[in-house]
């Protein structure tokens, strides 16, 4: 392949492809954290009512691959949108793990903990807040590092309803140019660089949490 339709393939890849696939991600990111989030509060709060349909729903989506969610969605829902599509599934399926992740961490910490917020004059949700999840996000942040990087690769599969992020585009300059496994490997780097940059950056800020919460920062 040329250099000039090397130089091509990186415009398209972090001009049209990149800037897509960040805000498919971000997005996605930050409504999978906070759904996860709350319902592994209501998991751990052992209403039992709640956490059996609860654990039926997330039992469902965790035994579905990603691509069926996504197709099923896209082309069984009212969604039309292929970016709140992706979004809706990408959310749904996330958060589903992550709702897992925060309930086992806040199963793992001592009554104590609790009871210690009580007696400060704490009410449950600022105890919850306060308290309880501080520590707890601290606690699980590498399965939740985990699971984010795991969501900025499901933002490939994405590409299956039509949506135009590093793996479309490509597909489309390999449709042009030829050359599958250079192109793919351009495609594969950029993938390596996010998940690697939200991985130091992860790392950093748990070692943060961590000394925090002994005191030293």
């Amino acid at each position: 392949m040329e250099l000039s339709k090397h130089l091509i393939t990186w415009r398209l890849l972090i001009v049209q492809g990149l800037p897509q696939t960040l805000k498919l991600a971000l997005v996605s990111l930050a409504l999978s954290f906070v759904v996860g989030v709350l319902l592994g509060v209501i998991r751990s709060r052992k209403w039992i009512i709640i956490n059996q349909i609860l654990g039926v729903y997330l039992g469902v989506i965790r035994g579905i691959p990603f691509l069926l969610l996504l197709l099923l969605i896209y082309f069984t829902t009212p969604i039309r949108d292929i970016f709140i599509a992706s979004v809706v599934t990408l959310t749904v399926f996330n958060s589903s793990y992550i709702s897992e992740i925060i309930a086992g961490g806040i199963d793992g910490l001592s009554q104590g903990q609790f009871k210690a917020g009580k007696s400060l004059g704490m009410n449950g949700i600022e105890v919850m807040c306060y308290v309880i999840l501080p520590q707890v996000l601290n606690l699980t942040m590498p399965a939740l590092l985990g699971q984010m990087v795991i969501l900025i690769k499901g933002t490939a599969t994405c590409s299956a309803i039509g949506y135009v992020e590093i793996t479309r585009t490509g597909t489309v300059a390999m449709e042009a140019f030829g050359n599958p496994q250079i192109i793919y490997i351009y495609v594969m780097i950029l993938y390596f660089v996010m998940c690697h940059a939200l991985t130091v950056i992860g790392r950093k800020l748990e070692i943060k949490g961590k000394l925090k919460m002994i005191g030293k920062a």
